[in-house]
């Protein structure tokens, strides 16, 4: 496994903006009087250079080029610092620690939710796993469609999991809801495991499926294949190829 694969991107992001402002500071200390905007922006080029010599991917470059434009900014607004340590607490309880994690909070739509509950039996007993389930939806969804269903989910974020278990106390029986990330929990007992997670998630998420899932049973992850395993099944549900539900069985 390459290095950047093991390392959180988010250490890469970090390096790149700390030595684009250091070559910036340098250049700076040859003109006295330099605007600061000016320089912000050129820390955000080399910030972008820097990322594109360390592969990190393309949605981190205009992160990369904002961050010190928007920071001379934002010192310029004198907004109060307890703003952002809101904002700050705010992110922390939707996406939890996903700098870590690298999967973001994702909804899956009315389209793929149909699709999805087309491919669960209507009868017999079902044990049925949302792993990084965020609100709760499709758990919520599956539960009224398939009564007959034991529906559990996984979340690592607080506040989507706050929300999800208190729709699962809510609900009928058979709808739990348990904090804590995905890794840490067994796959064994599903009949059918749900993902909606991220591309860097999937090579990992398929070794565990591997391992713990019992023979018969059923992956299935929305929009995002596993890296160099053809899906038993790949239902459509939007206009994109990548708009799909692609299923696996074990």
């Amino acid at each position: 496994m390459a290095p950047l694969e093991r390392t959180p991107v988010a250490v890469y992001a970090l390096l790149a903006q700390a030595a684009a402002a250091l070559f910036a500071l340098a250049g700076a200390a040859l003109f006295a009087e330099a605007p600061a905007l000016p320089l912000a922006l050129g820390t955000g080029a080399l910030a972008v250079v820097f990322s594109l010599a360390l592969r990190l991917p393309a949605w981190w470059l205009p992160i990369q080029f904002a961050f010190a434009p928007l920071v001379v900014l934002a010192f310029a607004l004198d907004i109060d610092p307890l703003w952002y340590l809101g904002a700050f607490v705010a992110l922390a309880l939707v996406f939890g620690a996903v700098h870590a994690s690298r999967v973001p909070l994702f909804l899956s739509n009315d389209a793929a939710l149909a699709r999805l509950i087309a491919q669960l039996p209507e009868e017999g007993a079902l044990a049925f796993l949302d792993i990084g389930c965020g609100l709760g939806s499709v758990l919520a969804a599956v539960s009224r469609a398939r009564r007959h269903a034991r529906c559990t989910g996984i979340e690592a974020a607080p506040l989507p999991w706050a929300v999800a278990a208190l729709r699962g106390s809510m609900a009928r029986p058979g709808f739990e809801v348990c904090y804590g990330s995905l890794w840490n929990r067994s796959l064994g007992h599903a009949d059918v495991v749900f993902a909606y997670l991220s591309p860097v998630a999937m090579a990992r998420l398929w070794i565990k499926a591997k391992r713990e899932m019992r023979q018969g049973a059923i992956l299935i992850s929305n929009s995002f294949p596993v890296p160099g395993v053809t899906p038993t099944q790949r239902l459509q549900w939007g206009t994109t190829q990548e708009a799909a539900l692609f299923v696996y069985r074990m």
